[in-house]
């Protein structure tokens, strides 16, 4: 296993919704450049023998910013860090764990778009423009013999 920095231009997260619906949300840093996220790879053998790539994104707790879309977020490294991160001779496992940990509020901004980022079969432009998000209609509760609770 080896360590890997990945370099979107921005990450899309989703929210659950208390009615258990999902709204994307689009993520870039205020400044606009390319994020480096904390990642790992491998290469490994298949039980056909195959080599196979396998790489995931390292993900720590939300920061507050970004809390209110999702509880977790990708690290997110900056400056020197890169480098640390991906110097896995000389920086220990430890060390790099260190380098892990949320963004400070203020570093990143978002927000809600439109749900087609999640068919393969959309690519344009209005993918990441903001859309105006419906908050849903409360649940109502239906009292027993089906009638609706007033309370």
């Amino acid at each position: 296993m080896a360590a890997a920095s990945f370099r979107p231009a921005a990450i899309t997260e989703w929210h659950t919704n208390p009615d258990k619906s999902k709204q994307p949300y689009y993520i870039t840093l205020t400044d606009d450049r390319p994020m480096a996220l904390a990642g790992l790879y491998a290469t490994w053998v298949g039980p056909e023998g195959e080599e196979i790539d396998s790489v995931a994104t390292i993900t720590v707790p939300a920061n507050g910013q970004l809390s209110v879309v999702h509880d977790r977020m990708p690290a997110i490294l900056e400056g020197d860090a890169i480098e640390q991160w991906l110097d896995v001779r000389g920086v220990t496992a430890k060390a790099a764990y260190q380098l892990a940990l949320p963004l400070e509020d203020g570093v990143v901004k978002f927000h809600p778009v439109s749900t087609r980022v999640n068919s393969a079969r959309d690519d344009d432009p209005g993918l990441i423009a903001e859309v105006t998000v419906q908050k849903p209609e409360p649940v109502r509760k239906k009292a027993a013999g089906g009638q609706l609770d007033l309370f």
